[in-house]
């Protein structure tokens, strides 16, 4: 690896930060879902896409299921319908569906720039590099999309399961119970997610700054929230750039 380049990419954001980076929509917050059990729909899917290239991700309503948005394409996973059964993945541009949650942004094809880490990427460690890197480059200070491309040794899947939620209040705990949960081993995938300005639930979950959905194509299709992770040697990170 070239240690200059870098650098090299850190200056072509930095120069291009002035013209504005992609804005980042909420709809329903992470803290209404948890707190208020707040899982009704928000917002139509239809409506969402029609905006050209969009990025995103949430859950569906009433806790139905999970939704990543790559490029315009919405991906959907929904929990087995019964114990045996493997989740289903449905992949479409115009689906009649309704979050929960969502939170979308769009980039351009030309607005995302690729950004060298010699860091080994994981679920644990993801927050802490993302802050460095967009402090390097001039982007710190918003809220940013982010994509990662490549393979990983290990990915665990986590789907939601509004069924298996007891009645009444809810909590991060009992959410993560409720999860469908499938890990994968040696994987191409995708990761789509965002980096927040701060920790305050908006569309991450309590103590973190990043909330991160992966996707699957091929055989193996899959989607969901990204639970645990760990990438090899050569996965491409993108952050977006400001237009030009």
């Amino acid at each position: 690896m070239n240690v200059a380049t870098p650098i090299v990419v850190a200056l072509a954001l930095a120069a291009t930060v002035s013209g504005g980076l992609p804005p980042v929509t909420a709809h329903g917050t992470i803290r209404q879902l948890v707190r208020q059990r707040d899982t009704a729909a928000k917002v139509a899917l239809t409506e969402v896409l029609r905006t050209p290239h969009t990025f995103g991700l949430g859950s569906l309503s009433d806790l139905r299921g999970e939704i990543t948005i790559a490029d315009g394409s919405a991906w959907l996973s929904y929990p087995p319908a019964a114990a045996g059964d493997a989740p289903k993945v449905v992949v479409s541009s115009d689906t009649p569906e309704r979050a929960g949650f969502l939170v979308t942004a769009p980039v351009d094809p030309s607005r995302w720039r690729e950004v060298k880490t010699s860091t080994p990427i994981s679920s644990d460690n993801l927050e802490s590099v993302l802050v460095k890197l967009v402090t390097e480059t001039g982007l710190g200070g918003g809220d940013l999309p982010f994509r990662i491309d490549g393979h990983f040794a290990t990915l665990t899947f986590a789907i939601t399961d509004g069924r298996k939620l007891p009645p009444g209040p809810t909590s991060e705990d009992a959410l993560k119970k409720a999860n469908y949960v499938q890990t994968e081993a040696d994987v191409n995938a995708t990761l789509i997610g965002f980096l927040a300005a701060k920790p305050d639930e908006r569309f991450t979950h309590a103590g973190t700054r990043v909330h991160v959905h992966a996707v699957v194509e091929g055989r193996r299709r899959m989607t969901g929230h990204a639970q645990a992770f760990k990438a090899t040697a050569g996965v491409r990170l993108w952050l977006p750039a400001g237009s030009q």
